[in-house]
């Protein structure tokens, strides 16, 4: 991941669900609860679906928290069915992911120590070797029934919470 979060650029804030316009059919998909504050730094949480899903598939089990949470939650489409490195290699995704991290930190104070990673199933997998490869960005990784893992490399310490089935 190339981009790091920085003082917001594009004001005003709209709160809830919207979509950052990235792509036509697979976009991303950011919500800013109600209790954001400009002022305060709020946690983000990266959102990952499983094979066949999308950004909100990959968002919608934790809307309900969020607003309580205070937390903002970015979930982005695969460009494919399912995210690159299960195909291959690590490419067209991570630029996409990049892209919606960078709109976000253009939009939301985030706290740089409190960015996670999370996903499900093949998100999970996914979540887990972008949240290693890049763990001096994402503090916590959580994965929802991860098949596998495939880390560039490893960097930073980050907390990681897996669940089997």
């Amino acid at each position: 991941m190339s981009v790091r979060p920085s003082q917001p650029k594009k004001l005003p804030v709209s709160y809830g669900l919207q979509p950052l316009g990235m792509d036509a059919e697979r976009d991303a998909l950011l919500y800013i609860p109600k209790s954001y504050k400009l002022n305060k730094p709020a946690p983000l949480v990266l959102m990952l679906h499983g094979a066949g899903g999308d950004a909100y598939s990959g968002l919608a089990p934790f809307l309900q928290f969020a607003d309580a949470a205070r937390i903002v939650l970015l979930a982005t489409s695969s460009r494919q069915k399912t995210w690159d490195m299960l195909y291959s290699e690590y490419g067209a995704d991570i630029a996409f992911i990049d892209e919606a991290l960078a709109q976000t930190f253009n939009r939301v104070a985030i706290d740089p120590t409190r960015i996670a990673v999370e996903g499900f199933s093949d998100g999970a997998s996914y979540a887990l070797s972008i949240g290693i490869t890049n763990g001096d960005s994402f503090n916590h990784i959580m994965a929802f029934s991860p098949g596998f893992m495939a880390p560039a490399s490893q960097h930073g310490q980050p907390r990681i919470f897996i669940t089997k089935d």
